[in-house]
C-alpha cells in the first residue's frame, strides 16, 4: 500500500471519527435541548473532540513504539495534530460568538480582557489557556510536514506536550467548576495519566523506532481498529453528554407578550404590579434590550408613570425579564383610555445581611442561556452586567432553594464597575436588604465584595 493511500485511509477514518463523536454527543443532549442551549451544546461537543483528539495525538507515537501495527498512529501523528486544530477553532470561534458577542465590546477584547482576576485560583481567565493552547497547536500543526519534523521533532514535541497541558488547565480552571459530575474530573485525570505512562513506558523500551510497515495485514487490522474507535467514540460521547448538569427551569416564553404596570427606574428599569397580555404573572419585570444591553436609556424617561412595554418574555422562579421589541415605540405611556394601572407595593426594609452565593446577569440566568451560570458562563455575564443588563445575586439553602437578589449600589442606582470581576463567581458580601413587591433588592458595597474561594 502506498503511503499516500495509507494517508487518504487515515484521514478518512479520522473525519469519520470525529463526525461520529460530535453527532453522538448533539443527539445524546438532544433530548435536554429545552434544558441546554443548543449552541451550548455544540460548544461543548467540539471543545470535549478536540481534548480527546489532542490526547490521542500524543499517545500517537509511544503507541506506535511499543505495538508494530500501531506504526500508523506515528507515522501520521501530524493528521491527528491538524484534526486537533480543526476541532479546537470550531469549539473557539463558537465561544466566540456565542460567549463574547453582541455586547459593548469587541468580542476579541471581551474575551482577553473581561475576566482579570489572575490571582484567583477559581477566578483565573482559563480564556488566556485555552488562546495560548489553541496558538501552540497551530504552530505544531503548521509544521507537521516531515521535512519540518526530522528537523525540530524535539522542539515541536515540547511545543505539542506544553499545548496539551494548557487545555488540560484551560478546562480544569474553566469547565470543571461548572461540571459537578465527578466523570468529567475522572476523564479528564485518566487522560492525562494515560499520556504520561505511555511515554514513560515507550521512554523505556530500548531501541524502540517509529517506522513505516505496510504488510496488508495492516489494513485489515487498520479497519478493525477503526470499527472498534467508532464505538468508543460513540460510547465516549454519550457519557459526557448524558453527565451535563441540569441548568435548571426557565427560558423564553414564547411570541410577543405586553406588560403594563408602574416603571421604577432605578437601580435598573422595572415595571412593578404588571399585567402580562398572555394571563400569566408579572409583578416584577425587568427590562432588557436585545443583544448584552440594558434597556434604552430613554426608558427612565417614564420614571414612575404607568407604562405598557412590549417584548418577548424570560420567565424563571416568579422572576421575568422582558427583552424589549427592537422598534421603537415598545415602551409607551399608559392613557386614561387605557385603563388604571395597578398601584405597587411600597418597599420593605428587611435589615443588612451577609449573603452568600454569585454574581449572575438576569437576562442569561433566567434562560435566555442554558447554563447562565457557572464559570464557563463568566465572561459573558461580566459583559451583559458590562452593557447595562441588571445583575443579581443567586443564593442557595442547604436544600438547593433558590433566591434572587437584584443588585444595587449603596444609594440604590445600579451596580459601578469596581463589581464586575467577581460576576460569575462565589461570593460573600454585606446587603441592605428589601422587598419591593415580589422583587427582592439588595444594596451593596463593592468594597465589601469577598470570594468565597482563594
Amino acid at each position: 500500500m502506498s503511503r499516500w493511500r495509507a494517508a487518504v485511509l487515515f484521514d478518512l477514518a479520522v473525519a469519520a471519527l470525529i463526525a461520529v463523536y460530535i453527532a453522538a454527543f448533539l443527539w445524546a443532549g438532544a433530548p435536554a435541548s429545552d434544558l441546554i442551549t443548543p449552541d451550548i451544546l455544540r460548544i461543548r461537543a467540539f471543545g470535549t473532540a478536540a481534548l480527546i483528539l489532542w490526547t490521542a495525538w500524543l499517545a500517537a507515537a509511544p503507541l506506535a513504539r511499543l505495538e508494530p501495527r500501531l506504526a500508523v498512529l506515528g507515522v501520521h501523528a501530524g493528521h491527528l495534530a491538524v484534526a486537533t486544530l480543526a476541532a479546537g477553532a470550531a469549539h473557539a470561534w463558537l465561544v466566540l460568538n456565542w460567549y463574547h458577542d453582541i455586547g459593548a465590546l469587541n468580542p476579541l477584547v471581551a474575551l482577553l480582557a473581561d475576566n482579570p482576576r489572575f490571582r484567583s485560583l477559581t477566578g483565573f481567565p482559563y480564556e488566556l489557556l485555552g488562546v495560548a493552547a489553541l496558538l501552540l497547536t497551530l504552530a505544531v500543526a503548521a509544521a507537521s510536514h516531515p521535512f519540518w519534523r526530522t528537523r525540530f521533532g524535539a522542539g515541536l514535541a515540547a511545543l505539542s506536550s506544553t499545548g496539551y497541558g494548557l487545555a488540560v488547565l484551560h478546562v480544569a480552571f474553566g469547565a470543571l467548576q461548572s461540571e459537578r459530575d465527578a466523570v468529567y474530573a475522572a476523564a479528564l485525570v485518566a487522560a492525562f495519566a494515560g499520556v504520561i505512562a505511555l511515554h514513560l513506558a515507550a521512554g523505556a523500551r530500548e531501541g524502540a523506532a517509529d517506522r513505516w510497515r505496510t504488510p496488508l495485514r495492516l489494513t485489515r487490522w487498520f479497519g478493525v481498529a477503526v470499527a472498534a474507535g467508532l464505538c468508543v467514540s460513540t460510547g465516549t460521547a454519550l457519557v459526557l453528554a448524558h453527565a451535563q448538569r441540569n441548568p435548571g427551569p426557565g427560558g423564553w416564553g414564547g411570541g410577543e407578550v405586553s406588560v403594563s404596570g408602574i416603571l421604577d427606574p432605578l437601580p435598573y428599569p422595572v415595571i412593578h404590579a404588571g399585567l402580562r397580555s398572555d394571563g400569566r404573572p408579572a409583578s416584577a419585570v425587568i427590562l432588557v434590550a436585545e443583544g448584552k444591553f440594558g434597556a434604552p436609556e430613554e426608558v427612565r424617561s417614564f420614571a414612575g408613570k404607568p407604562v405598557e412595554a412590549r417584548g418577548y418574555a424570560i420567565d424563571r422562579g416568579g422572576l421575568t425579564v422582558l427583552q424589549l421589541a427592537a422598534e421603537t415605540g415598545a415602551v409607551r405611556a399608559l392613557t386614561p383610555a387605557d385603563g388604571q394601572a395597578p398601584v405597587p407595593a411600597q418597599p420593605v426594609p428587611l435589615g443588612r445581611h451577609r449573603l452568600r452565593g454569585e454574581i449572575v446577569d438576569s437576562k442569561c440566568f433566567l434562560g435566555a442561556m442554558k447554563p447562565g451560570d457557572g464559570k464557563a458562563h463568566k465572561d459573558c455575564a461580566a459583559l451583559c452586567v458590562f452593557g447595562g443588563i441588571p445583575p443579581l445575586l443567586l443564593t442557595r439553602d442547604a436544600d438547593g432553594k433558590e433566591t434572587l437578589f437584584l443588585l444595587a449600589d449603596p444609594q440604590g442606582g445600579p451596580v459601578t464597575e469596581p463589581a464586575f470581576p467577581y460576576v460569575g463567581e462565589p461570593v460573600e458580601v454585606t446587603a441592605e436588604v428589601e422587598r419591593r413587591g415580589s422583587l427582592n433588592l439588595a444594596r451593596i458595597d463593592p468594597a465589601s465584595l469577598r470570594p468565597l474561594a482563594p
